[in-house]
């Protein structure tokens, strides 16, 4: 396990994980080295997993490994242009310059990754997209770090009833089915609840919202997704906490007579539960109503 898959590829070309030394000889150009740090701190927000992060032993490893070749280290302890042995151990301790540049770089990594409010519904859901193939259904899986509450309340339809501003999200959602073809789509919210009356920060909170293609061609067989995913005990999901404030029933809202699309928001009782749970979750609900079949992500 680990934080960031850049972790590996540091690991599987430098070895860093073997002894904690460098081993052999590569060429690591800078901005190759400052690319790999990038996304092993937008992949771990450097916490370690011992204070609730994703960080594991293999990514300070690498960071490690990887911080004196950057551009985040200071001039006086900068590393020559080959990884060679000459170079400082992987365990040895980054200049304190160099781990703050580097923190300041992940300040600005982090801020721009949240830095989401001029982006349409549809390039939220296709900023951070995963697509399947399970069963011979094809289904999508759009992470979003806002709370569905601020989508909704920011469509510019200033006018429209909170019914109808859920129901312009979701036609959004289906937009997207179209145009990538899938007869199921979900979207993973990722946010810090904002108290309504005190505007003071709470918990982290993730919902999930999932809308099925209508039409026997497509969906049939799919409507027990629902009732899959909230047996499912990884994800725990419960009722929707904005469902009243948007009027949808609770528990969920299925919508349409027979041939139109479904769809349904949960809240994830499980808040620790990212795509990479909720990934498999979804793969084990769609078997579970339409058989195993051939897959492949």
């Amino acid at each position: 396990m680990t934080g960031s898959c850049s972790s590996l590829v540091a690991d599987h070309f430098l070895g860093t994980a073997v002894d904690g030394n460098v081993h052999g000889q590569l060429d690591v150009p800078t901005p190759l080295a400052d690319l790999l740090l990038s996304s092993i701190m937008i992949d771990t927000r450097l916490k370690l997993v011992a204070d609730g992060g994703k960080a594991t032993p293999l990514d300070v490893s690498a960071l490690h490994a990887l911080l004196p070749l950057s551009s985040f280290a200071s001039s006086s302890t900068s590393s020559p242009a080959v990884f060679n042995s000459s170079a400082p151990a992987a365990t040895d301790p980054p200049s304190p310059a160099a781990l703050a540049a580097l923190k300041a770089h992940n300040d600005r990594l982090g801020h721009a990754k949240e830095d989401v409010a001029h982006l349409s519904a549809r390039d939220l859901l296709r900023r951070d997209y995963k697509e399947y193939l399970v069963s011979g259904r094809r289904y999508g899986l759009s992470t979003v770090p806002l709370a569905l509450s601020t989508l909704l309340d920011a469509d510019p339809s200033a006018s429209l009833a909170p019914e109808e501003r859920v129901a312009r999200l979701v036609d959004a959602v289906r937009s997207w089915m179209d145009e990538r073809e899938l007869d199921m789509a979900g979207v993973l919210t990722s946010y810090v609840h904002v108290k309504r009356k005190s505007g003071k920060e709470g918990k982290h909170r993730r919902e999930l919202a999932l809308v099925l293609r209508g039409g026997a061609a497509h969906a049939h067989g799919l409507e027990g997704v629902f009732e899959a995913l909230e047996r499912d005990e990884v994800l725990e999901l419960k009722e929707w906490k904005d469902a009243s404030v948007y009027g949808v029933a609770e528990g969920g809202w299925k919508g349409g007579e027979q041939g139109e699309d479904r769809w349904r928001i949960w809240q994830q009782g499980n808040d620790r539960a990212t795509r990479k749970q909720v990934a498999p979750s979804m793969k084990s609900a769609v078997e579970h109503v339409v058989g195993a079949e051939g897959n492949e992500a």
